[in-house]
């Protein structure tokens, strides 16, 4: 992968879909505890 385009797929402002996953409670808990810590303001990011 060149370094531009992994330079664009590491950018926080990229255009997202909405879409639905079904993913165990204890990784949901894990993720918003650690998603702060990466600095987003919520888990669903």
């Amino acid at each position: 992968m060149k370094i531009e385009r992994l330079k664009r797929r590491l950018r926080r402002d990229r255009p997202m879909i909405s879409v639905t996953l079904r993913i165990p409670e204890d990784v949901v808990e894990d993720l918003r505890y650690i998603a702060p810590l990466r600095g987003f303001s919520g888990y669903q990011p």
